[in-house]
């Protein structure tokens, strides 16, 4: 595959990598940021990230290696097993107890980017080659390892037998999660200008939920991949190639029936997981992530402002601008809190009722890319450089 150059597009101050796609020709490298929009200065917080503010407290802090080695890979950990398993840009997967203690480490001896995936009893990850490698979950030992057709920008999915891999030329495969065999692959054209950067696959009952470039949203038979219903999440509009970027890059999210999903350039929308028909939309554009609880969907949008939406209605109930362009991660519904990451290497705990800040923290001062994950009472953080962090309320 013939490598044509390098640019970095920053619209309203979002960090964005892009891909061309025009026959076999990428654009797979990135340089720094433009800084011509600064970011907001860190506004003054009075209150420690302490449990006797009962806001949270650091439990440890460990490093996984060389993180993402200056490249601009979300690599959120998996949460699995009782683990916390996350990967590293030398190729290592490494598992860590619930109290920090390293469990065991594996070297794939692959360029990996997606991430790291799985389900049932495997820990799946891919790389830039389009390499996906299954490991046991309890010892890390290899299981399997198969080419697919292109790279692995997302984290693979597992569950019923099957691992859901999402490539970035378009393809959605299914894979025999026993010896990494395809059993069946969904195909879609590429637009020819996308962000840098897939949602990951979501699988729930026999089905698997994926957010596509197009600002198209399909929903697929898990175990034969064939297409259930597709909704329109996003139309592209101008008319300029960048201007008709609609990529949905955020993961999409099921809670309680519903499925929210939110696409660059397009809007936030609440979807009937049955049939793709929308219950609400709001016009919101975001490629990070949102979050989701029991009465109120969070969103970062590209301009670093935290959004809280009525999760029944979608409108808004507060916005949080005081982090305008510090390239948040998406964010993280953790207790009576949202947290959100950023390009100095600082979490952010924000108050989910009328979106304060309450405090910050700072990880190991270098950008954190990934939203954190929350398992039980504790929420987990990894650092661009290699950091891994677990707090609790």
């Amino acid at each position: 595959m013939k490598r044509i150059g390098t640019r970095t597009i920053r619209r309203s101050a979002v960090l964005a990598m892009l891909t061309w796609l025009a026959g076999c020709s990428t654009i797979s490298e990135w340089f720094a940021a433009d800084t011509t929009i600064p970011p907001a200065p860190l506004p003054p917080i009075s209150t420690p990230l302490s449990t006797s503010q009962g806001i949270g407290h650091s439990l440890w802090t460990t490093s996984s290696g060389v993180g993402t080695a200056k490249q601009f890979l979300r690599l959120r950990p998996l949460l699995l097993d009782g683990q916390v398993i996350v990967s590293n840009a030398d190729g290592e997967v490494v598992a860590y107890s619930t109290s920090g203690t390293q469990l065991w480490r594996t070297a794939t001896n692959l360029p990996l980017v997606g991430g790291t995936g799985g389900g049932d009893d495997l820990v799946v990850v891919g790389s830039t080659k389009g390499d996906v490698v299954a490991l046991s979950s309890q010892d890390g030992k290899e299981r399997w390892r198969t080419s697919i057709s292109g790279e692995v920008l997302a984290p693979p999915r597992v569950s019923e037998g099957v691992v859901v891999v999402r490539s970035l030329d378009g393809n959605v495969m299914g894979l025999s999660a026993l010896n990494g065999t395809r059993q069946w692959v969904f195909s879609r054209t590429v637009p020819v200008l996308t962000l840098r950067g897939v949602s990951t696959p979501l699988i729930a009952e026999g089905r698997v939920f994926v957010g596509l470039d197009n600002g198209q949203l399909i929903t697929l038979s898990l175990h034969d991949g064939h297409l259930l219903w597709e909704a329109v999440i996003a139309v592209p509009k101008g008319r300029s190639e960048l201007e008709r970027m609609v990529d949905i890059d955020a993961d999409p999210v099921l809670f309680e029936g519903t499925l929210y999903v939110a696409a660059f350039q397009g809007r936030v929308v609440a979807v009937d997981p049955e049939n793709g028909q929308l219950r609400w939309s709001r016009i919101l554009s975001t490629a990070t992530g949102i979050a989701v609880d029991r009465r109120h969907v969070y969103a970062t949008d590209d301009e670093s402002v935290v959004w809280c939406l009525d999760r029944s209605t979608g409108s808004a109930l507060w916005r949080q601008d005081a982090l305008r362009n510090r390239d948040l991660t998406g964010p993280t519904a953790y207790g009576s809190t949202v947290w959100v990451g950023d390009l100095e290497g600082y979490l952010h705990v924000i108050n989910q009722e009328d979106g304060r800040i309450l405090a910050r923290t700072s990880l190991e001062g270098k950008p954190i890319l990934a939203a954190p994950v929350v398992q039980g009472s504790v929420l987990y953080a990894v650092g661009s450089g290699g950091a891994v962090a677990a707090f609790k309320e």
